[in-house]
């Protein structure tokens, strides 16, 4: 209890701020005025004949055109030697492979497995697809449309190779996300399609787990530090698992978040998310999901150039269960290891869409795969 008590009041700090967009209207008369404390006209003698006209001063303490900044909704950082302003960072890229559970021979498994295994055999299968809130994910409500997709290479490695050698899984998954009450609130939908590959096992195509989300923006406006929180909630359209009685697990799991973003830097910030993922069968395990990025703004680019920044990631993801907790242990249906995840990616920027690449491993035992790869788009509207 003490371990848990620790860890789930660890807050995860994050983000980084961006570039502003404010200028006058263009129907008004001073609109290349940038300071909003500029003086209003005056009627100036006229010049006289041949003479050329008198320059106009700039208003004090400002400059005489407004400086451009890059069209990219998903990660506008702030200029260098200015303060946390504007608009969002990179999303979190996530790490997690859900296993659905050690159950008897069904779903994925071959029939037609030669002695190497048999109906009464508990193994490891897995399903579902990108359960937690720190998959392809941000603290600020986004209006997007994303494609994602994770590859996971010999899941379970030192479990499955007794009886089923190298499995091999991955899951692609499309989705959107749409703010709403001036941008303070979101609401979103994911739907994986996964598939499992390996010398003994069926090779087939399934629908996931599909997720619903709701995202409330609780502190911070339009720029700086934010903090949200919100829900996942997951439903059993997928392959479920089946108990050592034969009964599938439908399990709906509920997960409640909150998440931070917030700067070190000018070029540099975190962003995090805290969440407990609570399933409605106790036959399922209950997970607390800890999750951390920081990310660094490498390169910065002029609006309609093309390639807007780029920016390295590094993540923290810690997965431990509360209940059913253990590799081993066979008194329960779904059994679900404490794992520590690394994930190392760089986000290209391109105005309002960003491509996201990386590679994921475990480093604590058992593992729960050799390495995944991660490729995201994400579209803004």
């Amino acid at each position: 209890m003490r371990l848990i008590r620790m860890v789930s009041g660890m807050g995860l700090s994050l983000a980084l701020a961006a570039f502003t967009h404010g200028t006058a209207s263009a129907g008004d008369p001073f609109w290349s005025c940038p300071s909003r404390s500029c003086p209003s006209p005056e009627a100036a003698p006229a010049a006289p004949s041949g003479a050329a006209a008198p320059a106009q001063p700039a208003a004090p303490g400002t400059d005489q055109a407004a400086p451009q900044t890059p069209d990219n909704a998903f990660a506008q950082a702030p200029a260098a030697g200015t303060g946390a302003e504007s608009g969002g960072n990179p999303n979190i890229m996530g790490d997690f492979l859900r296993i659905g559970a050690r159950f008897q021979g069904q779903g994925f498994l071959s029939s037609s497995s030669s002695g190497s295994f048999n109906s009464s055999s508990r193994v490891t299968v897995v399903g579902g697809g990108p359960l937690k809130i720190a998959e392809n994910e941000n603290v600020r409500p986004l209006d997007r449309v994303f494609l994602s997709y994770n590859g996971y290479s010999s899941i379970l490695p030192g479990v499955n190779a007794d009886h089923l050698g190298q499995i091999n899984y991955q899951y692609e998954t499309v989705g959107f996300e749409k703010t709403c009450f001036d941008g303070r609130t979101s609401f979103g939908i994911r739907v994986p399609v996964y598939e499992l590959t390996g010398q003994l096992v069926n090779e087939e195509t399934r629908f996931g787990d599909i997720s619903l989300l709701a995202k409330l923006q609780l502190a911070g406006d339009g720029a700086g530090d934010a903090v949200s929180a919100g829900l996942v909630l997951t439903l059993p359209t997928g392959l479920q698992p089946t108990d050592i009685h034969g009964q599938k697990i439908h399990s709906f799991v509920w997960q409640p978040w909150w998440g931070v973003v917030t700067s070190l830097s000018d070029d540099l910030y975190f962003q995090g998310f805290n969440s407990l993922a609570i399933p409605s069968e106790r036959r399922d395990a209950m997970i607390l999901f800890l999750d951390g990025a920081v990310g660094y703004w490498a390169y910065r680019g002029e609006a309609g150039g093309g390639l807007t920044g780029i920016v390295p990631t590094s993540e923290v993801h810690f997965n431990y269960p509360l209940t059913n907790r253990g590799e081993h242990n066979t008194s329960h249906s779904v059994n679900v290891p404490t794992s520590v995840d690394l994930t190392e990616g760089v986000h290209f920027l391109f105005g309002r869409c960003s491509l996201s690449v990386g590679v994921s491993f475990c480093v604590t035992g058992p593992s729960l795969y050799d390495v995944e790869g991660i490729a995201q788009l994400n579209i803004a509207f």
